[in-house]
């Protein structure tokens, strides 16, 4: 920790971390940029300053989201997704995947607007799912991912639609591969699990 209380990559920032929730959108998107490039622009941070800056940064970054401005809900984006890489803390995790299905919506009422975003959420997705961030021995999590790219699968965009069609066939191997090899002890086997999963819309992979 630095002498004002920041986790040490983010000495002297609380001005930029105020601006993450200031009203001027130009604003926000400097106080992204700033922070953006003090915590993924250099020497990469420990799991245990990741970890502090997450617990500092998550709420508004998840707010920001939902920003009404495309580079700020990309910006933020990108910076959960990296600070989760290096910290993958269950709960952030979890919480980035509800804010990924929120952004992707429903098929035939998707809520993010910007097709490279969209790409970027999928990109994301794939990334969690492959890595040892994704636990799929609980139940929540493995609703989230299959619902968020059964929605991509109706993507226009070339990209994230074979993207998406990737990510889906990771998602089942991964989970019949662990489900199989511990059919007695993984809770994912038992019937209370399995119904969380829903079964994946046929499309155009």
């Amino acid at each position: 920790m630095s002498i004002d209380g920041l986790p040490s990559p983010l000495a002297g920032m609380q001005r930029d971390i105020n601006c993450l929730s200031d009203p001027d959108r130009n604003t926000r998107k400097r106080g992204l940029e700033s922070i953006k490039k003090a915590l993924l622009g250099g020497k990469q941070l420990s799991e245990d300053i990741a970890s502090s800056c997450l617990e500092l940064l998550h709420r508004p970054l998840m707010k920001l989201m939902e920003d009404a401005v495309e580079k700020n809900r990309e910006l933020a984006l990108q910076l959960l997704h990296g600070l989760l890489l290096l910290a993958p803390r269950a709960d952030y995790v979890f919480a980035f995947l509800a804010a990924c299905k929120g952004r992707v919506g429903q098929v035939g009422d998707v809520v993010e607007p910007s097709e490279e975003l969209r790409l970027q959420l999928v990109q994301a997705l794939d990334a969690v799912v492959r890595s040892s961030m994704y636990p799929t021995y609980h139940p929540p999590f493995l609703s989230l991912p299959f619902r968020s790219i059964d929605v991509c699968l109706s993507e226009i965009s070339f990209r994230a639609l074979m993207l998406s069609c990737t990510c889906s066939s990771v998602l089942y191997a991964t989970h019949s591969t662990r489900s199989a090899a511990s059919p007695a002890a993984s809770p994912a086997t038992s019937p209370e699990s399995t119904r969380h999963l829903p079964p994946l819309t046929p499309r155009r992979c």
